[in-house]
């Protein structure tokens, strides 16, 4: 099995691990209707459906994980991971961009999910070492199960991909990224930002501004938790009281920075990241179909 995670807004699945060395079939892997919709499909344009879309996923999911587990003799927890900020603010890229930039300075105080911990891992905790081991494995199975029935969580998630759908998914964005039109779409890109003054790449600038606000970010969650212990309701501390005049106009300043760079990534790579994504679904209808 792999894991893999699913976008918000670019419909490529980025490959991040490997749970087993199993050699995937030649032939393409059969799919359900929702696995192929969520592989090939349009992706959902609507921020203001997403959360209703979302609670009936995970209802079902959550079905789906206690069955399975309970097959196996464990106990399951309903749980739903707390969606990302852009998602519960029902924000489209555009939008999210405009007021919060890349969501890195600008959401210093976003109040903290409800329900963040998943309740499973206590369940877990109170296994044997070995009987750890067969737990999880036996998620891995049930997590697969989830997406064969369900496909991918809206709004994107880490998921488990069988070794054969891992393998399509692989094949079609190694053809998505050597594509004529994407290379002609990227060095597009490439030119549009070196044209806005920013000739380094995106992924390095927002690393740069999130090295910048560690420190602005560790300050404000130190005088939060220091005000939660006081009884202070953690969602309504803000920045402006817990961090001192000299470092809210170094935190300003760096928010103006971070959404002058997303609305620069927004022009410049809005049509390129839809590209990819659309190339993508090509590549994957054609080896679902067999035609490569």
């Amino acid at each position: 099995m792999r894991l893999a995670t699913a976008g918000l807004a670019i419909a490529t699945i980025l490959l991040a691990g490997a749970c087993s060395s199993a050699s995937p079939s030649a032939a393409p892997p059969s799919v359900g209707p929702s696995l192929r919709d969520s592989l090939v499909g349009e992706p959902e344009s609507d921020p203001g459906t997403q959360q209703s879309r979302r609670d009936t996923y995970y209802a079902d999911r959550d079905k789906i994980m206690g069955d399975c587990l309970g097959e196996a003799g464990f106990d399951y927890r309903p749980y739903r991971p707390p969606a990302q900020a852009q998602e519960a603010l029902g924000l489209s890229d555009d939008e999210f961009a405009r007021r919060y930039g890349l969501g890195i300075s600008t959401l210093i105080d976003y109040p903290r999910p409800a329900q963040s911990a998943d309740p499973n891992q206590t369940v877990r905790s109170t296994l044997s070492e070995a009987a750890q081991r067969t737990y999880d494995e036996t998620v891995l199975g049930c997590e697969e199960r989830v997406i064969t029935d369900l496909g991918f969580p809206p709004g994107g998630g880490q998921v488990v991909l069988p070794p054969a759908l891992a393998d399509v998914l692989e094949k079609a964005d190694e053809s998505m990224i050597n594509d004529p039109r994407i290379v002609a779409a990227r060095d597009k890109a490439r030119r549009c930002m070196a044209g806005e003054g920013f000739a380094t790449s995106a992924d390095e600038l927002s690393g740069e501004i999130s090295q910048k606000a560690m420190p602005l970010v560790q300050k404000f969650e130190a005088a939060r938790d220091a005000l939660v212990e006081q009884g202070r309701d953690a969602a309504g501390i803000k920045v402006t009281e817990v961090l001192d005049k000299a470092d809210q106009r170094t935190l300003g300043a760096l928010q103006r920075q971070e959404i002058a760079l997303a609305l620069a990534i927004r022009r410049c790579n809005g049509e390129y990241l839809d590209l990819q994504g659309s190339v993508s679904r090509e590549y994957t209808r054609k080896i679902l179909d067999g035609q490569s």
